[in-house]
C-alpha cells in the first residue's frame, strides 16, 4: 500500500475532492495524510484523514481588507497578489510544514496552487495533479484562470501567461522550499516541468459539462463530477435536513437557492435585502446558504425566505427551482447535478468560466457580483425559470449522476503509485 501526503489549499470548495480522493484511497488501505489550513483542519480531521497544520486561515484572508479589495477586483493579477502577500507574511511557518508532509512519501497528490513546492522538492517524480479546474493549455478555450472569455488563436497564450504570472509569484517560495529540503533548486517553471515529466493531471471535472479537449496529452484525465459522500456528510455534521428547513421546504413551492460558499459578502443584511426583492418581484420563495458570510439562520421575510447554514447539497438543492450562485466549480457542479439552472455571480478567476459553460448548454446566466443589482438579478433569472430550460438542466444533471470521478481519480493514483513501487 502507498504512503500518500495530500497537499492542498484554499476553501472548502477547494478541500472538498481532496478529502473524497483521500479517504476513498484510505478505504482502499493507503496511509493517507493531509495538509490542512486552520480554517479547513476539523473538516479534514472529521473525515477521518491525518492532518498537518499549516498556520494560514483562508477564511480570515478573504474577510480581512486585502481579501475584500481582492473580490472587489476580481481579476487574476489581484488574486496572485493576495496570494504572494499571504505566503510571504507566513511562509517561514509553512514551508516547513509542506517539506515535513512530504518526507517519505511515495505519492504527492497535489493541489495546482501547491505545484511550485511540490516540485521543488525532489526531481518532481511522485507529484499527481488534481486539477478542480481545467487548468491545461489546449486550443478549445482560454485559461479558466483568465476570466472564461474564448479567445481564438490566442487560446494557447492565455494558458502560457497564466503559466508565467503562477512561476513568477511562487518560484521564490519554490527556491525556499528547496533549500528546506536540502536539494538542488530547479529554476524552470515548475507547470512547464510537470508538462515534460508527462505529470498525471486528473481533472475533477465532469465531461458532461465540459468536454475534453482532443488537443491535450493523455496524462491529462477528465475524472468527471465528484461527490461528497453521505458517510463523510454525516461525519461533519451535514447529514440530513434541519427539521425547520425540511418545514420551510415543505411548506410551499420549490425555492430559487442564492449562496456565494466561501465568497465572504461585504454586506450581509444588503445581500438579504436584495434576495427580498428579487424573491418579490418574481413570486418566488428563497433559500440562502449563507456559506461564510455572517447571515443569521432561519425565516426572514415574513416565512418568504430561509437562511442556512452548512447542509448537504445532493439532499437539499434537488427541492429547488434554480440557482444564484458564485460559479466555485463545486457548486457549480452541485447545482447543476441538482438539475437546477444558475445565475453565476462571479468574484475572481474562474467562477466567469463556469458561468460560460452554463451558457454554452443554455442553463446558466452571468452577473458579475459587483455589478449586482435587483434589476439585473431578475432580468438573468426569469428566463431560466422556464420549464424548457429546467428539463435541460435536469438531462445534464442526470448525465452527472452516472458520473464517479472519485472512483476514475482513485484508479490512476493507484496505477500511478504501483508504477513507481515497481520502477
Amino acid at each position: 500500500m502507498a504512503r500518500i501526503a495530500v497537499i492542498t489549499f484554499g476553501s472548502r470548495g477547494d478541500v472538498q475532492p481532496f478529502v473524497a480522493v483521500g479517504a476513498e484511497l484510505q478505504r482502499r488501505g493507503h496511509a493517507v495524510t493531509m495538509l490542512a489550513s486552520l480554517d479547513q483542519s476539523a473538516f479534514v480531521e472529521r473525515c477521518g484523514l491525518g492532518a498537518k497544520l499549516y498556520p494560514f486561515d483562508t477564511r480570515a484572508a478573504l474577510e480581512g481588507p486585502r481579501g475584500q479589495a481582492m473580490l472587489a477586483d476580481g481579476r487574476l493579477l489581484a488574486f496572485l497578489r493576495l496570494l504572494r502577500e499571504e505566503t510571504e507574511r507566513q511562509a517561514d511557518q509553512v514551508l516547513p510544514v509542506i517539506v515535513d508532509i512530504a518526507r517519505g512519501a511515495d505519492v504527492l497528490l497535489v493541489h495546482p496552487l501547491m505545484t511550485s513546492y511540490a516540485m521543488a522538492l525532489d526531481d518532481g517524480r511522485r507529484v499527481v495533479h488534481l486539477f478542480t479546474s481545467p487548468i491545461a493549455r489546449t486550443r478549445a478555450y482560454s485559461s479558466p484562470l483568465f476570466g472564461g472569455p474564448r479567445l481564438g488563436p490566442f487560446n494557447l497564450w492565455s494558458h502560457d501567461l497564466v503559466t508565467m504570472l503562477g512561476w513568477r509569484t511562487s518560484r521564490p517560495f519554490a527556491k525556499r522550499t528547496a533549500a528546506l529540503a536540502g536539494v538542488p533548486f530547479v529554476d524552470e517553471n515548475c507547470f512547464t516541468r510537470a508538462e515534460r515529466l508527462r505529470t498525471p493531471s486528473l481533472h475533477i471535472v465532469s465531461p458532461a459539462l465540459l468536454p475534453r479537449p482532443a488537443d491535450l496529452p493523455e496524462h491529462h484525465v477528465f475524472c468527471g463530477d465528484t461527490r461528497f459522500g453521505p458517510t463523510e456528510r454525516a461525519r461533519v455534521g451535514e447529514g440530513g435536513i434541519d427539521p425547520a428547513l425540511l418545514a420551510f421546504l415543505d411548506a410551499g413551492p420549490p425555492p430559487v437557492f442564492f449562496g456565494f460558499g466561501s465568497m465572504p459578502v461585504r454586506d450581509p443584511a444588503a445581500t438579504l435585502a436584495l434576495v427580498d426583492e428579487v424573491s418579490r418581484a418574481l413570486e418566488v420563495r428563497a433559500l440562502v446558504g449563507a456559506g461564510w458570510s455572517a447571515m443569521p439562520p432561519g425565516p426572514q421575510h415574513d416565512g418568504r425566505t430561509f437562511v442556512v447554514g452548512a447542509f448537504d447539497h445532493d439532499t437539499v438543492l434537488p427541492r429547488c427551482r434554480a440557482a444564484v450562485h458564485h460559479g466555485g466549480t463545486g457548486t457549480t457542479h452541485a447545482a447543476l447535478r441538482a438539475g437546477l439552472p444558475a445565475v453565476v455571480c462571479s468574484f475572481l478567476v474562474d467562477q466567469p468560466f463556469w458561468a460560460a459553460q452554463l451558457k454554452r448548454h443554455g442553463v446558466g446566466a452571468l452577473v458579475p457580483f459587483p455589478k449586482l443589482s435587483a434589476p439585473r438579478l431578475v432580468a438573468a433569472l426569469l428566463p431560466l425559470l422556464a420549464d424548457e430550460v429546467k428539463r435541460r438542466a435536469e438531462a445534464l444533471g442526470a448525465a452527472l449522476w452516472k458520473e464517479d470521478g472519485v472512483a476514475v481519480a482513485v484508479r490512476h493514483i493507484e496505477a500511478f503509485a504501483a508504477a513507481r513501487a515497481g520502477s
